[in-house]
């Protein structure tokens, strides 16, 4: 009987909301209000990197930096990967994606990923893939890439289904496919809050834009064009 809200009942744009008080979460009073404005979007990435055995070590290649593929890459730094791989069509956006400190970053409308991974890691492929486009492209090579044993964690969302090869990179491989839905309640908040506390995962690098709330239109366009990162609305007292 799950619902979500802003999805199945109304949401944050609603004059008011009702939220289940064990759904609450209580941040410390010395969080900054545009890092804990964050915090769901980053459980989403967190959520997907650590969905699987670990990345401690292995080679993670995450498909879209939109804002939480961003995020993704950051978690997966914190938590030992030894190579994270950017992937997007948007320069915009892989510029941003440079301040979580990725390995190497791919605009896949220059470059084929497949050729320029298998060359980078001399024929080995990737440990972990994290979609997060829904690209059937992206979704197909990176399931390409994987080596034998390796993991998928897919939290962007096809608008189609998508036809792919089971048998050679699926069933032959013995992969792992976990889809992800949003985040685990409340497993997933304690990691958020403790990358935050550590700073391991520095979430303020990629606030771009602030509006005031009656400006919101102009935030949301930003995010249409694909040339924000977080946009912050502020409230005034």
């Amino acid at each position: 009987n799950v619902k979500i809200i802003g999805v199945d009942t109304a949401g944050s744009f609603a004059d008011y909301i009702a939220v289940p008080a064990k759904n609450l979460w209580v941040n410390d009073k010395n969080l900054p209000l545009e890092i804990a404005s964050l915090q769901e979007p980053f459980g989403n990435a967190v959520h997907t990197v650590l969905s699987g055995k670990g990345v401690t070590g292995k080679i993670v290649a995450v498909f879209g930096c939109g804002l939480i593929g961003i995020m993704a890459i950051g978690v997966a730094r914190a938590s030992g990967a030894e190579t994270v791989i950017a992937i997007d069509i948007n320069d915009y956006r892989l510029q941003l994606a440079e301040v979580m400190n990725p390995t190497l970053t791919i605009n896949s409308k220059i470059q084929d990923p497949y050729e320029v991974i298998m060359d980078f890691t001399h024929g080995e492929g990737i440990d972990f893939m994290v979609e997060m486009s829904g690209s059937e492209q992206a979704i197909t090579t990176g399931l390409k890439l994987l080596r034998n044993g390796g993991e998928v964690a897919l939290l962007g969302l096809p608008k189609k289904p998508i036809p792919m090869d089971l048998v050679n990179n699926v069933i032959f491989k013995g992969s792992t496919i976990y889809g992800i839905n949003g985040r685990k309640m409340f497993e997933t908040w304690y990691q958020v809050r403790s990358l935050l506390q550590s700073h391991l995962v520095d979430l303020s690098k990629i606030i771009t834009h602030r509006f005031t709330l009656d400006n919101f239109e102009q935030g949301m366009k930003l995010m249409e064009q694909g040339k924000c990162g977080k946009v912050v609305l502020e409230v005034s007292n």
